[in-house]
């Protein structure tokens, strides 16, 4: 019992680990781990900004958003998809039972129009 939690802990550790090096990679390419991106982060921050407010003009759009992202996401065999929200004095907390994040899946929220979810029939 003490070998198989032992076990465990190490693939954890080296998820953790691959998952680490895979954002260092993603900063390193779009310069965010240099001290001269911060020009460059303020600049598409502020867009990002005007962007979003523009999307989501209705401050309570972020929840069918969150209901959206639980639709897409994986789930491991035989589990029953389950969501919950939980909201008290000072935060929302969102409680579901994906998989997780792939490698594939962290990039692409990285890049803009770069989505893992299938094409729509009308190619959206």
């Amino acid at each position: 019992e003490e070998e198989e939690e032992e076990e465990v802990e190490e693939e954890v550790s080296n998820d953790e680990t691959a998952a680490r090096k895979i954002i260092e990679a993603i900063r390193e390419r779009f310069l965010l781990a240099e001290e001269k991106a911060t020009l460059l982060q303020e600049i598409a921050g502020g867009g990002l900004q005007t962007l979003s407010d523009d999307l989501y003009d209705n401050p309570h759009h972020f929840l069918f958003e969150l209901l959206q992202n639980a639709a897409d996401c994986s789930y491991h065999d035989g589990d029953t998809p389950t969501f919950k929200l939980v909201l008290d004095s000072e935060q929302l907390v969102v409680l579901q039972n994906e998989v997780g994040f792939t490698e594939q899946n962290v990039r692409a929220i990285c890049k803009v129009k770069d989505s893992t979810k299938p094409k729509m029939t009308d190619g959206r």
